[in-house]
């Protein structure tokens, strides 16, 4: 009689080798690293486990509540679950909900960022439309079409949205989601740069403060921020009692 196939292990550990045993670790070896990393993620999004579904809907509720901190809300992830998951079809699940439904739509994202899209999640983020909002779909392009590695092409992308609109980097992050996903050919965003933003990677020499977009050190903490992603995000299927419903 047939077998049922069995999924091959995988692991999230990073070969020991992959990472600076350095306290100081430099920006080429952070590329490094994160280039190990982005590799990993890549052969599980792949393989396509059963359990890649709750997965993203897991990253995109620890999206949300980052996101809330981001724009000066406290709800946590249970509050934000529970905002969508309560309210009827077609009604306002209000501005914690809404949210949820930012992170949660990007998991579904496929196709080109187009300035309706860019102003739906603009939004529901509850930034006023400009210029400056009204050039990111064009940012974005450049950045799907340019030639740097994928960390320093997302960079650079989070730079450029920063520049134009400072209050908006909650909406840059959402978009790096977008185009990396683009840049390793991945069916869907998975969203792994908003539930890192308080992390350490992060934090400057110290932990006082934080690096911030177009600081010489913001390429570096973002290689580390897939770093950590990898080898925190992935792992064994999710509980179902660990994954929002839905």
């Amino acid at each position: 009689m047939p077998t049922a196939s069995i999924a091959p292990a995988w692991s999230p550990r990073l070969p020991g080798w992959a990472l600076s045993r350095g306290r100081d670790i430099s920006e080429s070896d952070a590329a490094f690293a994160a280039g190990i990393a982005l590799k990993s993620l890549d052969d599980v999004i792949r393989a396509g486990p059963p359990w890649i579904g709750c997965w993203r809907d897991r990253l995109a509720l620890k999206s949300a509540a980052v996101a809330a901190k981001m724009v000066g809300r406290d709800e946590e992830e249970s509050a934000l679950r529970d905002a969508v998951l309560l309210t009827v079809a077609g009604d306002d699940p209000g501005p914690a909900g809404k949210l949820f439904l930012i992170t949660r739509m990007l998991t579904h994202r496929s196709g080109p960022v187009t300035t309706s899209f860019v102003k739906e999640i603009a939004n529901l983020f509850g930034l006023r439309w400009d210029d400056g909002l009204a050039s990111i779909p064009d940012i974005v392009d450049s950045a799907n079409q340019s030639g740097r590695a994928a960390p320093f092409a997302v960079a650079d992308l989070i730079t450029a949205i920063s520049a134009v609109r400072p209050d908006a980097e909650v909406l840059a992050l959402a978009m790096a989601e977008v185009v990396l996903a683009h840049k390793l050919k991945w069916p869907k965003p998975v969203p792994l740069l908003l539930p890192e933003r308080y992390g350490a990677a992060f934090r400057t020499i110290g932990g006082r403060g934080r690096v911030r977009p177009g600081e010489p050190a913001y390429p570096k903490a973002i290689c580390l921020r897939w770093l950590r992603a990898s080898r925190r995000r992935c792992g064994p299927p999710l509980r179902s009692t660990d994954a929002p419903a839905g």
